[in-house]
């Protein structure tokens, strides 16, 4: 059993590696020009700020990426090189939220650049980092451009709730509102 002495010294270097990490997190972020509270919501709901997670679907890492066709992009965008390394360097925090994040401004800027509305762009980022693209653009419509129009046409509100309701990917829905609950509060934490 652990001295009240030794859990005290354990809890507090806990807290400085969590404290490196949400500074490392907010640094890619805001270097990305990614929203700062949303990466580290996203890290949240993911891995709970666990680097060595590991999802059913093997997914790695505090973002939960796997070495798919996204992050493949990714990665070629971000490193400049058409070799991927090992999925293991997922695990190295900073490869890992690099990529993440990189790949949350791929879904605003190529995916989504056309979604008018912060609000809406957020939620259709958020579903789309979970569900993918393609589904969250089929809660609207079945062809790409109409279902932008549709999402610039109506407010964000009924984005959410059409993401949170009607989208094909259960997990999908769910995962918008842990992701906006997670943000709201690292909002508050910072105030």
């Amino acid at each position: 059993m652990l001295s009240e002495l030794k859990w005290m010294d354990l809890m507090k270097t806990k807290m400085m590696k969590m404290m490196k990490m949400i500074k490392m997190i907010k640094e890619e972020a805001d270097g990305q020009s990614v929203d700062k509270l949303l990466a580290l919501s996203i890290v949240k709901v993911e891995s709970n700020f666990n680097p060595n997670a590991v999802s059913v679907s093997n997914a790695l890492g505090l973002m939960q990426l796997k070495m798919d066709t996204a992050v493949k992009d990714v990665y070629v965008l971000t490193y400049l090189k058409d070799t991927l390394p090992p999925s293991e360097i997922l695990f190295d925090p900073r490869v890992n939220v690099r990529l993440g994040v990189a790949y949350l401004y791929l879904i605003q800027n190529r995916f989504f650049r056309e979604i008018t509305d912060k609000k809406s762009l957020e939620y259709c980022t958020i579903a789309a980092y979970n569900a993918g693209a393609g589904t969250v653009l089929r809660t609207f419509h079945k062809d790409k451009g109409e279902a932008v129009k549709i999402i610039n046409a109506i407010g964000s509100d009924e984005v959410l709730k059409r993401l949170t309701g009607e989208m094909d990917s259960m997990q999908g829905r769910r995962y918008v509102q842990k992701v906006l609950d997670a943000k709201k509060y690292f909002r508050a934490t910072e105030k």
